[in-house]
């Protein structure tokens, strides 16, 4: 009787862990023999500039708290390479549209217009980027210039072991200006703009370490 008691409880939280995947910590590229991996700067093919570093620096600390990797100083002294590229929509107004207007009169007064007739600005901010990431082992110059193109997303073989878009969008909401002159409203949220490329980052690398973890 304890014994089929025993093999019940036992049945039960099997099927109740079914669905569920322990998070391991240790090297999820060790069984294509890399234990150490070199991350370059990536390459900012997008419409935002200077953002390479922080997505670079997410998807860093994302891979430098995994065990038996060791991240490299460079591509020489390393099994394989991990390539990001950042892309956007070929047109800025498609990479970060504005949705919802106010009018200037209305929110500011007529001061802030001075001689002006009245005019609308927008008030909410959708910003659109995608990050491809690929590992590879011992890639050439060639190899790179090739795996940049649109040819080249995609690509598997040997050599290349990963190659995965993560697209990303995030919206938020334009600072009000209270007083001050709507001359200064793209300063005043430019801010606003890379704060919310910083959390595109975490997001990234969020994804990343998701498609890693059930790839792998």
């Amino acid at each position: 009787m304890r014994k089929k008691i025993f093999l019940l409880v036992g049945a039960v939280i099997f099927v109740s862990c079914a669905g569920y995947r322990v998070q391991s910590r240790t090297n999820p590229f060790e069984q294509y023999g890399i234990r150490s991996m070199y991350i370059p700067l990536f390459y900012n093919k997008s419409n935002y500039a200077n953002i390479s570093g922080i997505f670079t620096k997410e998807i860093y600390h994302t891979l430098v708290g995994y065990k038996d990797l060791k991240l490299s100083a460079g591509k020489d002294k390393s099994d394989a390479v991990l390539i990001g590229i950042l892309e956007s929509p070929a047109k800025m107004s498609d990479s970060i549209s504005s949705t919802g207007v106010k009018s200037v009169k209305n929110t500011y007064g007529e001061d802030a217009l001075g001689d002006r007739e009245d005019f609308f600005v927008p008030t909410f901010n959708n910003m659109r980027v995608s990050l491809r990431l690929i590992v590879i082992k011992h890639p050439t110059a060639n190899e790179i210039k090739f795996l940049q193109t649109q040819m080249g997303k995609g690509a598997l073989n040997s050599k290349i072991i990963f190659n995965e878009s993560i697209g990303l969008d995030r919206g938020y909401l334009l600072k009000q200006l209270d007083g001050e002159s709507v001359k200064v409203l793209g300063t005043q949220n430019d801010g606003l703009e890379r704060e919310n490329l910083k959390l595109l980052a975490k997001q990234a690398a969020d994804s990343f370490r998701n498609m890693i973890l059930y790839a792998f």
